[in-house]
């Protein structure tokens, strides 16, 4: 999905455009430059951004590639807008909140500033989200927890 006003950009490159699955199904394109084959999301390709910067889909949805729910953000930034369940974590699904079978109690993390933050051992695995969404909110600026008013921009 883009904006009217990108058809024009997205229609003008030879390309063949296909879905591709990177934790997430995006649009890429494939065009042949020089006797090259080269590939490129349908995202970056619509927008010019600085190095060391990424594109965001502010909703999650990677097909969703309309103007209003793309910004330019830092890779960390662009990290704290993940949240539900996570492949990675086999014992709970949950992003930050593990089962340690040793204690039979939920464990919370969350990673800030390159550091792994113990938020707490916890009796139900409710409270071990509650606890982990609390610090997103705190501590993550782009979390899809905080309100439209509070969230990067």
């Amino acid at each position: 999905m883009i904006d009217i006003e990108d058809f024009d950009k997205a229609n003008e490159v030879n390309a063949s455009w296909y879905g591709k699955w990177s934790g997430n199904l995006y649009v890429w394109a494939s065009v042949r430059e020089n006797g090259k084959r080269r590939s490129f999301s349908l995202h970056r390709y619509l927008f010019d951004f600085p190095n060391g910067m990424v594109i965001d889909h502010i909703n999650g949805n990677p097909l969703d590639n309309r103007r209003n729910n793309l910004r330019v953000v830092s890779h960390q930034e662009n990290i704290q807008n993940r949240w539900g369940a996570n492949a990675d974590n086999e014992s709970t699904g949950i992003l930050g909140v593990y089962f340690r079978k040793d204690t039979g109690k939920y464990r919370a993390i969350i990673g800030f500033n390159n550091k792994i933050i113990h938020l707490g051992t916890y009796e139900t695995i409710e409270e071990a989200i509650a606890a982990r969404r609390q610090a997103e909110k705190l501590l993550f600026k782009c979390s899809p927890l905080n309100s439209e008013k509070e969230r990067c921009s």
